[in-house]
């Protein structure tokens, strides 16, 4: 029996929270085998990212495990595991790390049998699901770490582009909208909380030891960035050919034209920090 296959029988054996549900499907080792995790903030390339790994290796991109906040009822999250038994919910504020178990044993059994999965966890939803105290850790990158499976850390340096793109959220679609005008000052804070949110994060994963690999880009959506998606595929052992000037389908967006004050926003953020010049 391999060391992997062992943790994962002794995370079944964790998994048993009081319960009345017994037919929860426990975790699969063949699944764990062909999971990864994207962990990243929004705005940090990572839908740039799942479409290029898509392409290339037929990747699995289910929801987001545990976006509680969607609007699709046909995406199963960690809400619906919880929404379809009552007695959930209980177990999982009883043992929250157990609970944790128990729903990637459900979720993974719902992805196709062949083929890489990818999932995608951003810090908040990460600390949603409960931190430890003792470590200020977030309680799903403990089990991650239980079960070997490997992490993508997805690091975008314009931490002012993200902070922008927060402000102009719901704002992007209509061709026609006037163009805003935001305040750099707080723009500015956005972005540091963010810088400071990705500088937490690195530390939580280095803490713990996690198999993670650390893609600290500016553009996924430009040609040039194959070298990225090379170290990525290394790390999760998949090989996969990448055509010379290889583009994915996500392409960038132009939803800074929606903003009236972009470069007194950039002169603003670069005279108070400069490492927010870009």
């Amino acid at each position: 029996m391999t060391f992997l296959r062992r943790l994962v029988d002794k995370a079944n054996k964790t998994a048993t929270a009081p319960s009345h549900n017994n037919h929860d499907p426990v975790l699969d080792y063949e699944d764990l085998q062909r999971t990864t995790v994207l962990y990243s903030q929004p705005y940090s390339g990572c839908e740039a990212l799942k479409s290029a790994l898509a392409q290339l290796t037929g990747m699995h991109l289910p929801a987001a495990p545990f976006n509680v906040h969607t609007t699709n009822h046909d995406e199963y999250t960690y809400r619906t595991f919880v929404d379809d038994d009552p007695q959930r919910l209980r177990d999982a504020l009883i043992d929250p790390t157990a609970a944790l178990y128990k729903f990637l044993g459900a979720f993974l059994s719902k992805q196709p049998r062949t083929g890489p999965i990818l999932l995608d966890i951003s810090y908040g939803q990460a600390t949603g699901m409960g931190v430890d105290d003792a470590e200020m850790m977030p309680l799903i990158l403990k089990v991650l770490k239980h079960l070997d499976v490997p992490v993508v850390h997805l690091i975008r340096r314009d931490f002012v582009a993200q902070a922008i793109m927060l402000a102009l959220q719901g704002n992007t679609q209509d061709d026609d909208a006037p163009q805003m005008w935001l305040d750099p000052e707080r723009v500015l804070k956005t972005a540091t909380a963010r810088r400071d949110a990705a500088r937490d994060a690195a530390r939580q994963l280095d803490f713990i030891d996690l198999r993670t690999i650390t893609i600290t880009h500016e553009d996924l959506t430009s040609s040039r960035n194959a070298d990225h998606l090379r170290r990525v595929l290394k790390h999760i052992d998949i090989y996969s050919d990448i055509p010379d000037g290889f583009a994915h389908a996500t392409q960038g967006s132009d939803d800074f034209r929606l903003l009236a004050n972009l470069n007194e926003i950039r002169d603003f953020a670069a005279a108070n920090d400069p490492q927010f010049i870009f």
